[in-house]
């Protein structure tokens, strides 16, 4: 009864009537997870798997804990047999034969051992259950830290850099005509702009890690003017690329416009970033069957993409092996792909030696009236 496991198991090999070991384990398993520590499930389980004869012949009964003596006695034709769990003792397993031959020696040992797995499996059950409380606890406290620093960013940062952004553009005005000071604050409001942008990605992908996903404001909205913003803020940085916008121009489905002006933002910062330096970038825009689909297009440098780094593409903080140093934090496309899932869609990306393809579609939201 109060063997060493090791010894147990050996025993049970040689005690279960001629079941295998993984008959005893499938059956440990069920128990495990089908019933908690369910001590009264876990011993019906075990019986079951280890002693089939027994089973026919005996009735087998639990006492729950407090309600037994607790000392073993075992007759020729009754067996009353401590439960215990760790130190403790959880019940008594009386197993009874109302005739034929009395207990052997072989139908003891069966029985102690199905005794001594069941308290194995509530002892291991009942660990597994308090790591998975522990767990869940832990994973709470992580999500209310992380709600709490999404207001901090939210307000404590942003704040900040709204006024600074602000009085950095005052002075521009002001200073216009002094070349030095204007292009020292000029570059001022660059940064802040820039600080701005990470703090929202990461505002955004603190939103989409809690589970509630991106947020979205829906209304009727024309695709092309949304691409053809992203377009005119990035050339004034990229002078030297060509973009080309093509397609369906008349497009209107009910999204929020802002976030895809931001997933074309994203892709179009992408492309000049990844793609051939002062090379073309085409934006098509198109509908088939239902769906809306946008697909960016540029040339690439040195060759495509390896397979390896596209499967990662979408996952946080990750940046391309041929992205300038000096970049963002490497949330862009994560940030694209969760805005893309919260409208219903789905966002792919695949590179050749013709270049690097993103392609982006929206299910059925879409109005051409």
């Amino acid at each position: 009864m109060h063997e060493p496991p090791g010894t147990v198991t050996e025993r049970s090999v040689s005690g279960v009537r001629g079941q295998s070991r993984s008959r005893v384990i499938q059956g440990l398993a069920q128990s495990l997870f089908g019933a908690r520590y369910d001590l009264d499930k876990i011993f019906s389980v075990l019986v079951g798997a280890l002693t089939p004869e027994l089973c026919d012949e005996c009735s087998v009964a639990l006492t729950p804990e407090g309600e037994g003596e607790g000392t073993p006695t075992i007759s020729s034709h009754r067996m009353t047999l401590s439960l215990t769990s760790g130190r403790l003792l959880r019940g008594t397993v009386t197993v009874a034969r109302s005739s034929g031959p009395a207990f052997d020696a072989e139908d003891i040992s069966t029985i102690e051992t199905c005794i001594a797995y069941a308290s194995l499996a509530a002892d291991a059950a009942r660990e597994l259950d308090e790591q998975r409380r522990s767990l869940q606890a832990e994973h709470e406290r992580t999500a209310q830290f992380q709600r709490d620093m999404l207001g901090v960013v939210g307000h404590d940062l942003r704040a900040p850099l709204a006024a600074i952004m602000i009085g950095a553009e005052i002075l521009v005005g002001k200073h216009k005509d002094d070349p030095s000071v204007a292009d020292t604050v000029t570059r001022m409001v660059s940064f802040a702009k820039r600080m701005t942008v990470m703090v929202d990605q990461l505002l955004d992908m603190t939103r989409a890690r809690l589970g509630g996903g991106i947020p979205l404001a829906r209304c009727r909205t024309r695709l092309s003017p949304l691409i053809e913003s992203a377009i005119a803020d990035l050339a004034r940085t990229a002078p030297r690329n060509q973009f080309a916008l093509l397609g369906a121009s008349e497009l209107k489905g009910v999204w929020d416009p802002d976030r895809l002006n931001q997933v074309a933002a994203s892709l179009l910062s992408n492309a000049v970033r990844h793609g051939l330096e002062g090379g073309p970038i085409s934006i098509v825009m198109s509908q088939s069957e239902g769906t809306t689909t946008i697909t960016v297009h540029n040339e690439v440098r040195e060759g495509p993409i390896p397979p390896a780094e596209l499967e990662t593409f979408f996952e946080p903080y990750r940046r391309g092996s041929d992205a300038p140093t000096g970049g963002g934090l490497g949330l862009g496309l994560y940030i694209v792909r969760e805005i893309v899932r919260a409208h219903g869609g789905s966002v792919t990306a695949e590179s050749a030696a013709s270049g690097t393809t993103f392609r982006v579609v929206l299910p059925e939201r879409v109005d051409q009236g």
